[in-house]
């Protein structure tokens, strides 16, 4: 039993580990990057476009639609730095929460559904047994005894009860 809450200690501790390594590793927020140079490639695509569109005769306005894609990009800019004062919280403070929630969800869940009571009233029985395997066999030899004196006193009742020749 010693061995199996060790291994559960040693798995619990792992899954630990596990939590405070994602929590602790920094990805790099490139999202604003990345966003203004998907940006500028619609630009460009929307730009070249607009030449191949003027230049069949589709287009009456080429520089109307070039400010209104010009306003598109700019209103595609966010507030970031607004945004992201607000969001900036310790990875502690996600990571005390989350081992007390694992420590608690483990254990309790084995507590309610797992065979602790079960493991111990085996590992008791288990115990009590020779103890018991000794009284069944000094009850079983008494038995034994008892049927064998009854059977010869049976016989000399017996031998004593025939008429002698």
């Amino acid at each position: 039993m010693t061995l199996f809450w060790i291994s559960t200690v040693v798995l619990v501790l792992v899954a630990i580990a596990l939590l405070a390594i994602t929590l602790n590793s920094k990805k790099a927020n490139n999202d604003e990057q990345l966003r203004d140079e998907l940006n500028k490639a619609f630009y460009k695509d929307r730009l070249s476009e607009l030449e191949v569109e003027n230049e069949e005769g589709l287009v009456e306005n080429q520089q109307d639609l070039i400010d209104d894609l010009k306003q598109s990009l700019l209103d595609d800019i966010p507030q970031q730095k607004a945004q992201k004062d607000n969001v900036n919280i310790s990875p502690m403070a996600i990571l005390v929460p989350s081992v007390a929630l694992v420590v608690i969800l483990t254990y309790g869940m084995y507590m309610h559904f797992g065979g602790a009571t079960k493991v111990k009233n085996w590992q008791e029985v288990t115990a009590n047994l020779p103890e018991l395997s000794k009284k069944l066999n000094g009850r079983l030899g008494r038995a034994n005894d008892r049927r064998r004196n009854a059977r010869s006193h049976v016989g000399t009742a017996y031998s004593f009860a025939l008429p002698k020749r």
